[in-house]
């Protein structure tokens, strides 16, 4: 895939706002040429050296006048981000500065950069694959800490290690097909169907194992979803806003106030938390109820952990293990090693309404007794929070974590041919059949990192970017 643009462009790179400062990014052939109209110092920029930082003034192409103290950086072909020559001046980070300058880039020739044009040429010249170029993304726009790591080792090659050497492995049982297709007459047995068996098998677990990582890569990029549960009135909503310190959630004593989810986020231990409160969980009177009972089950479907919330009243009535198998029913599993009730949390709340035999008569540790109401116990509850999720936190240990919803999808489809290519050759069909099958995953993985993709797919992944990166 060749770059159709020989134009140079230039963009801002630094976000949009007033800062100490900001950087102007100009690549392409006529990136030197455009820097000597535009910065003036002790050293052209045409004629510097790779990599080296130069103190002057940026200037008026038509005038020669002087409008900013800047410094700039000469980087040249090939060791650059794009792979082309780069120039970046780094100004002072006025709005109308900054503009002001980029105005006067373009008056030189620049054009300006669409959104991830920048990065799109790195991965047109092969500076990085497609899965690199998407990990820069993730990079940018990380929100946990394991999310940064997850993504730097996918910016490492992480994902493109594994599926090249899938792929050389596929691509040797397809060259074994293919000479017994192309050379029948010769009489030799190019492979054996057990030997091919075997070698397929091997290579779909592999592929399925990067597959099944994907639950989790999506927790430690977008961080923890936990749904607040529990029958109505039970302090759900005063729960959210003791753990968040804000007044998000409407509180009232009448029963099902909250019918609309509620969503707010916090950041604890490094991890980001997700919390949704939910509508009470009940037999609905009426649409409307019926309605914020279908989205509580939604949410508990899409969310990683669950906090049930109860009253004195529910262990009296002898409710939690009903509402428990409510909650785990509704639960989808997310990794072999926990379970769904492993997720659950079980909080009793409005112990400051509770006398102390009442107290005392539960014993059972696993309650988390609180009172959303004056805050006690609340500390304990996001330390079981940490004690219960912290490993997720910990995933990071040098394996890639596939979370990228593409990625996932192209992979399954490689998987689903590889499937394919072994029924074929159990029922003994043509090598024909067999081999068009391995091809497919060939170019499913193929697709993945970018060696064959539609220009539109490219657009698609790359517009997502910020202009300027």
């Amino acid at each position: 895939m060749e770059i159709k643009e020989s134009d140079t462009i230039a963009a801002i790179s630094t976000p949009a706002g007033t800062s100490g400062i900001g950087v102007i990014r100009i690549s392409g052939k006529n990136a030197f040429s455009i820097a000597d109209r535009i910065f003036r110092g002790k050293v052209k920029p045409s004629l510097a050296k790779t990599f080296t930082a130069h103190f002057g003034y940026f200037i008026d192409p038509a005038t020669g006048e002087k409008i900013d103290e800047v410094i700039c950086l000469v980087m040249r072909a090939p060791k650059t981000y794009t792979c082309e020559d780069m120039v970046e001046i780094s100004a002072h980070g006025g709005v109308l500065l900054l503009r002001y300058l980029l105005e006067k880039i373009f008056l030189c020739g620049a054009r300006p950069a669409e959104p991830g044009e920048f990065t799109k040429r790195a991965f047109l010249n092969g500076r990085i694959d497609l899965t690199q170029a998407e990990a820069i993304y993730d990079l940018i726009n990380a929100r946990t800490k394991s999310g940064l790591k997850n993504a730097f080792f996918q910016l490492q090659g992480g994902i493109n290690r594994k599926v090249r050497k899938i792929k050389e492995k596929l691509m040797e049982n397809y060259s074994l097909l293919e000479a017994e297709i192309d050379f029948p007459e010769e009489g030799i047995t190019y492979y054996k169907k057990d030997d091919m068996l075997k070698s397929l098998n091997t290579i779909k677990k592999k592929i399925i194992k990067i597959i099944d990582s994907f639950e989790e890569g999506k927790v430690i990029k977008e961080g923890i979803k936990i749904a607040i549960c529990g029958k109505p009135n039970v302090g759900k909503s005063s729960l959210l806003n003791r753990l968040i310190q804000k007044d998000k959630a409407i509180v009232s004593e009448e029963p099902g106030t909250t019918r609309d989810l509620i969503e707010a986020e916090m950041m604890l231990g490094g991890i980001l938390f997700q919390l949704v409160d939910t509508a009470g969980i009940r037999k609905a009177k009426n649409k409307i109820e019926k309605e914020g009972i279908r989205r509580t089950e939604k949410t508990i479907k899409e969310s990683d952990f669950v906090i049930l919330v109860i009253d004195y009243d529910d262990i009296k009535k002898g409710n939690l293990t009903e509402l428990v198998k409510y909650i785990s029913n509704n639960m989808r599993k997310i990794s072999s090693r926990k379970s769904k009730e492993s997720r659950i949390f079980i909080v009793l709340n409005k112990i400051d309404l509770m006398n102390d035999g009442d107290k005392k008569s539960i014993q059972d540790n696993s309650l988390v007794k609180i009172s959303a109401k004056t805050g006690a116990g609340v500390n304990l509850l996001k330390k079981r929070f940490i004690e219960k999720i912290g490993s997720f936190e910990n995933l990071y240990n040098g394996e890639v974590y596939l979370s990228n919803l593409r990625q996932k999808t192209l992979l399954e489809k490689s998987a689903n041919s590889i499937t394919q290519a072994e029924k074929d050759l159990i029922r003994n069909i043509s090598e024909e059949y067999v081999a068009v099958s391995l091809k497919e995953s060939i170019e499913f993985l193929n697709e993945l990192t970018g060696e064959s993709l539609k220009e539109e797919w490219l657009d698609i992944i790359f517009n997502k970017f910020c202009i300027g990166k």
